[in-house]
């Protein structure tokens, strides 16, 4: 198997994750869409403010994650387009890049992370007495799902360090 592959495996995993994690986020906004619909017919106007804010929320998830995926996607790219027979030099330059595309999609992945709790917050707070589990479920199904496409991500790291330290080796002797 050529280093390149798990890294390719890793990225299209955590890519699909990011997709997945978009339709589930559309989902809870339909579904925070659909709820503040019945407080308005109902007349619960803070009920419709809070869950406003709960929109704003998972549309800036919704943001990142749309970034994140570019970053991934772009990730992709770079991988795929190493040679079958590669260089050292051509490992290590196709490579080291993924470093920092990794942790800025991490960066995206922990921020959205940090919104979907902050929109479980707000529907707790504003639902409160009401039925907030079931959007308290979605949300939490959609924090587990960045949690595991973060953790996919901390094995693409090690996979693409351990891809240069082989490649950077490469002609050493040993002791």
């Amino acid at each position: 198997m050529l280093l390149t592959d798990s890294i390719r495996g890793d990225l299209q995993a955590m890519a699909a994750g990011v997709g997945a994690a978009q339709q589930e986020a559309a989902r809870v906004d339909d579904a925070v869409e659909q709820i503040a619909g019945r407080a308005v017919a109902a007349g619960f106007a803070g009920i419709v403010v809070g869950l406003a804010g709960v929109r704003e929320l998972v549309g800036q998830v919704r943001t990142r994650l749309t970034t994140a995926g570019g970053v991934l996607g772009e990730a992709s790219r770079s991988v795929a387009a190493v040679p079958q027979q590669p260089s050292p030099q051509e490992i290590i330059s196709a490579l080291t890049p993924l470093l920092a595309a990794l942790s800025s999609a991490d960066g995206g992945l922990s921020a959205a992370a940090g919104g979907i709790e902050e929109a479980r917050r707000l529907v707790a707070a504003t639902l409160q007495g009401g039925q907030p589990g079931p959007t308290l479920a979605r949300l939490q199904q959609l924090g587990q799902s960045l949690a595991t496409i973060r953790t996919r991500g901390g094995e693409a790291r090690q996979h693409v360090e351990a891809a240069l330290a082989q490649a950077r080796q490469v002609g050493e002797l040993g002791n």
